[in-house]
């Protein structure tokens, strides 16, 4: 423990040396300076055995810390406002002094122990999906140029003949031809979320 902590104010190390101090006075006679030593040797004592432990300090840091403000800061039902001494260290250095306080510091870490991640839950029908496509979540590298679209033209060599050239280099003598454009990244974007708009379920839903 470093000499710098104090108690109620006053550093720690001032109090030792203040105990050694009064040790001076009482010699084990009867006398009243021998009595006044004794009664401030005992008011020191109890002072610093108040502090807790150092191992026992240290396990008050995270959870518990957050849980003993929480603690003093709310009104309960059976006490009201608890004082500090309800927050007292036990024997073990896992209780409390008061076993209310203590109910309550176990049931907080029952209740942290055995709550399990929250799961989702999938209807069927659906699937878990991005709200977006992007080429961080994979989905660019993986839908990028593959839908095409097929659009049929009429061929410009043989639109002003009264009949199709057979061998047409375009048409083949069909007259018309098939000419595919790639669907764009931006479009394929669009399409899907409208579809996430359109048919993505609501939160409430999920619940129930």
């Amino acid at each position: 423990m470093t000499t710098n902590q104090t108690i109620d104010g006053v550093s720690r190390k001032s109090l030792e040396q203040a105990l050694k101090l009064a040790a001076v006075f009482d010699d084990g006679g009867d006398g009243a300076d021998a009595e006044s030593a004794r009664g401030v040797i005992w008011i020191l004592r109890a002072l610093l055995d108040a502090e807790p432990a150092p191992c026992a300090k240290s396990q008050a840091e995270g959870k518990r810390e957050r849980f003993q403000k929480w603690v003093m800061a709310t009104k309960h039902p059976v006490y009201g406002f608890l004082d500090g001494r309800s927050l007292a260290r036990g024997d073990d250095r896992t209780g409390y002094a008061d076993e209310y306080v203590q109910g309550l510091w176990v049931a907080y870490l029952e209740f942290g122990a055995e709550q399990p991640a929250p799961v989702a839950v999938v209807p069927d029908g659906y699937c878990i999906m991005p709200r977006q496509l992007t080429a961080e979540n994979g989905a660019k590298a993986l839908l990028l140029g593959e839908f095409k679209l097929l659009v049929t033209k009429e061929c410009p060599e043989c639109c002003e003949l009264e009949e199709p050239v057979e061998g047409c280099s375009i048409c083949d003598g069909e007259g018309e031809y098939g000419q595919k454009h790639t669907i764009p990244w931006d479009q394929i974007k669009f399409i899907y979320s409208k579809a996430v708009s359109g048919l993505a379920m609501k939160a409430e839903s999920a619940k129930t």
